[in-house]
């Protein structure tokens, strides 16, 4: 996750307008398990919807924990976990299928 939020706030940096570039970014990821070394970020940020894309800012830009994430979004440390737990499991899906949702 480290490695995913070096990019992210590196792609926040480089456009304020959160557009994100088509550029590959291969990066090494070190949590996500099942033998996966590198994936493609643009893929991530693909698959990411508004409430996850705001988690990953307020995180990886922001630098906010995860209870203060929950504080921030009026909604419990719970939910912020859960959100992850289950963007994490879907990006693996997708990640282990090379990056197509079919």
């Amino acid at each position: 996750m480290r490695m995913i939020k070096n990019e992210y706030v590196n792609t926040i940096r480089s456009d304020s307008r959160l557009e994100f570039s088509d550029e590959e970014v291969e990066l090494e990821v070190e949590d996500f398990g099942q033998g996966l070394e590198k994936y493609d970020a643009k893929v991530v940020l693909d698959h990411c919807n508004s409430k996850e894309r705001e988690i990953l800012f307020l995180w990886a830009y922001e630098g906010m924990s995860y209870s203060e994430i929950a504080k921030q979004l009026e909604v419990s440390k719970g939910t912020i976990l859960t959100r992850i737990h289950n963007f994490k499991k879907r990006i693996l899906k997708v990640l282990n299928k090379g990056g197509n949702d079919e």
